[in-house]
C-alpha cells in the first residue's frame, strides 16, 4: 500500500513539473505595420510564449495555408517561404530547415494555436515586445520602405512617412552625436537583411545596396565606403547588448540626408 502511494505521489509530482503554464491574456495587443490585429479566439501565453490562432496570423501576413487533420500539421505558404508545424511538436520546418520551438503548436478549444514569434520571423517580420504597454509589434520588411523617417532621442516610436512604428531600443545622444541601433538604421536606408552581414568574431558589419558597400566595426573610427576610408568623429559601440552607430555619416554613405532639431531632440532621415 505504501509503495502504491509512493508511486502515485511521484507520478503526480512529475505531472505538476511538466504541465505547461497556460493563461489567456486579453490585455496583450498585437500590431502589424501599425494596425492592431483582431482574433476571434483570445491569444494565450504558454510558458511565457504567446500563441495565437493560426488563421489570425497567417492571413494578415498574406500567407495561405493547408491543414491536415489526420497528421495535425499546418503548412503555410508566403511567396518563396514555406513553414510547416505539427501540433505537439517542438520543431518546425522553415524552407526545409528544422527549427527548434520553445513551445509547440497546440489545440485549445478546438482551434489550432501557433507560437507567434517563430511564425512572424519565418514569414519575414520583425518582432518586438514593449513590456510597458504590453504590445507585440510586428513589422514586415517592406513596411520600412519610405522617404522621410523621424526618430526621437529616448523614444522607441518612430515614423516613416507619417506612419508609426516601434523599436525595442531607443536612440541616444553621446558627445553631441545621435546614436542609432544598427538593426533599424540599415533597414530604413533600404538595405535588405540578406545584404547586412554581421561578423561576430571581429564585431563588424558589412552593408550592401546597389553599387555601395559600407563596412564599419565596433570601436573603430574608420568606416569603409567602397574601400575608401572615412573617419568617424565617434566610433560605433555596443550598449545593453545592442550595436549602435552615430547615424549621420552612415546615412550620407547611402545617399540619405539627416537633419537635427535640438528643441524636439528629433533626427529626420530623408532617403533621396
Amino acid at each position: 500500500m505504501k509503495r502504491k502511494c509512493l508511486v502515485s505521489f511521484i507520478v503526480l509530482a512529475l505531472m505538476l513539473t511538466i504541465t505547461p503554464q497556460v493563461r489567456a491574456d486579453d490585455s496583450i495587443k498585437v500590431m502589424l505595420n501599425g494596425n492592431q490585429l483582431s482574433f476571434d479566439v483570445q491569444p494565450v501565453i504558454i510558458d511565457e510564449r504567446l500563441l495565437v490562432p493560426l488563421s489570425g496570423i497567417f492571413k494578415p501576413l498574406g500567407a495561405t495555408f493547408t491543414w491536415d487533420p489526420f497528421d495535425q500539421t499546418v503548412v503555410a505558404y508566403q511567396g518563396d517561404n514555406v513553414v510547416s508545424l505539427t501540433i505537439g511538436s517542438y520543431s518546425a520546418e522553415v524552407n526545409g530547415e528544422t527549427i527548434d520551438l520553445d513551445v509547440p503548436a497546440t489545440i485549445i478549444d478546438g482551434r489550432a494555436m501557433v507560437p507567434l514569434r517563430i511564425i512572424a520571423k519565418a514569414l519575414k517580420c520583425y518582432v518586438n515586445y514593449d513590456a510597458n504597454s504590453n504590445v507585440v509589434v510586428l513589422q514586415t520588411v517592406s513596411a520600412y520602405a519610405g522617404n522621410n523617417i523621424v526618430f526621437v532621442v529616448g523614444k522607441k516610436e518612430f515614423q516613416i512617412d507619417g506612419q508609426t512604428f516601434y523599436m525595442d531600443v531607443s536612440p541616444y545622444l553621446k558627445n553631441g552625436a545621435v546614436y542609432m541601433p544598427f538593426h533599424y538604421v540599415w533597414q530604413v536606408l533600404g538595405v535588405s537583411s540578406s545584404n547586412a552581414i554581421w561578423d561576430d568574431a571581429v564585431q563588424s558589419i558589412t552593408l550592401m545596396k546597389g553599387d555601395k558597400v559600407v563596412q564599419t566595426k565596433i570601436g573603430s573610427n574608420t568606416m569603409l565606403v567602397n574601400g575608401a576610408a572615412i573617419t568617424l568623429d565617434y566610433a560605433p559601440e555596443v550598449k545593453d547588448g545592442r550595436a549602435f552607430i552615430p547615424v549621420a555619416l552612415l546615412c550620407c554613405a547611402f545617399g540619405a540626408t539627416t537633419s537635427w532639431d535640438a528643441a524636439t531632440q528629433t533626427i529626420t532621415i530623408t532617403n533621396n
